[in-house]
């Protein structure tokens, strides 16, 4: 707004009719001399006119309600005042412009505490959760594929989402980039292990699994799901234990220890140094004996198979005490050509030989 107009404006018709008189007896008096001058008298008119006109403008808003500071500024053609410009963050973009923006061979992938979500999705989600993150450009998919789902969206045979009574039952990816989904691979700190040329990535906590396979035509499907099969069980790397009368429990091996990497840290059964507790404590059940001694260090012995030991909270050192020996060997032909150390965590996996001739396998802190 303008702070020098006065607050209050008083009727200008009288005023407007004398400057109105004044300028026109200025300018024919004005005519009658020499012709070079008229431009400058042209021009002073044009500049009364003008304040006549922005006074007589500002009386209309005033008697209209309209506040002064509202007077319009004539606009380039096209062009829209700055109050009124809109902002990318003032609303969403339309439902088609965040699909088509959304590359769906490259999901977004997070691990929260074991639960995976991909696209803003995840198992046991609601399918209005599923329309809120992809959208509603999916058809009704005919072939359930077994799953043992009811009902299945396909968005564009990319990602096919199956249900189970209105919940997420999978999730699967069809033909995603190879070079993301081994990045994903890559950088899953969660149990991991390949069988030939599939992937897995497994979650203790949640039984959650994803599974990396290739079509016979050389496509790259990757699914997301909850891991209810019990010959999953028979697995390198884990066991298939029995609770109560039919009930069973997928655990992991303690004799079969599954060696992955990520982000420079070495993990045993997705277990690294620097690990709490906790976690310790959720992979492999309160079946433990605690040690602590004065120093402040604890050590949790799984009878004699498992050593966990904590210095100020977090994991310093592990060792499997009973590795099965054909099997690790088989580990190491299958990381051949990878070190099993890393300089910039100083993490190392070491082998040797108990007095009773067991096998066993540490991963602590190494300065070599």
């Amino acid at each position: 707004m303008n702070k020098f107009l006065p607050p209050e404006l008083k009727d200008l018709s009288d005023s407007k009719k004398r400057v109105i008189q004044n300028v026109t007896e200025k300018v024919e008096e004005r005519s009658k001399r020499r012709k070079l001058k008229w431009p400058y008298t042209a021009m002073t008119a044009a500049v009364l006119a003008s304040a006549m006109y922005f006074i007589f403008q500002v009386t209309v808003d005033k008697e209209d309600g309209k506040p002064a500071s509202d007077t319009e500024v004539p606009l380039i053609k096209g062009e829209k005042p700055v109050d009124s410009v809109e902002s990318p963050m003032d609303e969403e973009k339309p439902k088609d412009e965040r699909e088509a923006a959304l590359d769906l061979s490259k999901p977004t992938f997070t691990n929260n505490e074991g639960i995976f979500t991909v696209n803003g999705i995840t198992v046991g989600a609601m399918q209005e959760n599923v329309i809120n993150q992809l959208g509603d450009s999916y058809s009704l998919e005919d072939d359930l594929d077994g799953s043992g789902a009811d009902k299945a969206m396909n968005y564009d045979n990319q990602i096919i989402v199956y249900f189970y009574k209105d919940k997420v039952d999978s999730i699967l990816f069809l033909d995603m980039d190879e070079e993301h989904a081994h990045q994903m691979y890559m950088d899953a700190t969660e149990v991991k292990f390949m069988s030939g040329e599939t992937r897995f990535i497994y979650s203790v906590e949640t039984a959650q699994i994803i599974k990396m396979e290739y079509t016979p035509d050389g496509q790259l499907n990757v699914r997301f799901s909850q891991n209810d099969d019990p010959n999953f069980g028979s697995n390198p790397g884990f066991t298939l234990e029995q609770v109560g009368g039919n009930s069973y429990h997928i655990a992991l091996n303690h004799s079969q220890p599954i060696v992955s990497f990520a982000k420079e840290n070495l993990y045993l059964h997705g277990i690294t140094l620097g690990d709490p507790e906790v976690k310790v404590t959720t992979y492999f059940g309160d079946a433990y004996t605690r040690n602590v001694k004065d120093d402040g260090e604890t050590t949790l012995l799984y009878g004699d198979e498992l050593e966990f030991t904590f210095r100020d909270g977090q994991l310093e050192f592990m060792s499997y005490l009973k590795v099965d020996e054909k099997y690790f060997n088989q580990v190491l032909t299958d990381f051949e050509g990878v070190d099993l150390y890393f300089a910039e965590t100083a993490q190392m996996i070491s082998t040797e030989h108990s007095a009773a001739g067991d096998l066993i396998v540490t991963l602590h802190y190494s300065e070599q």
